[in-house]
């Protein structure tokens, strides 16, 4: 996260999982990133019927990083 801030400038990073990863997403939450459910969507290269079709995406904005160091 330092690297993409400070040294790429960066003004987000996301990150996607299939929704039912839930260790995935609590790595995210754990993290600092945040869950939008109106943001979740179709992964475009797997088939409608595939169970892992359905992903969540999480943000983390370099604002929010740079107050979460703060504290």
């Amino acid at each position: 996260m330092r690297y993409a801030f400070e040294e790429l400038k960066l003004p987000e990073l996301v990150s996607l999982t299939a929704i039912g990863n839930e260790r995935s997403r609590r790595v995210m939450a754990k993290l600092g990133m945040t869950h939008d459910p109106a943001e979740n969507f179709d992964h475009p290269k797997l088939p409608a019927t595939h169970p892992l079709r359905r992903h969540v995406l999480y943000r983390l904005t370099r604002e929010k990083w740079r107050n979460s160091l703060a504290q």
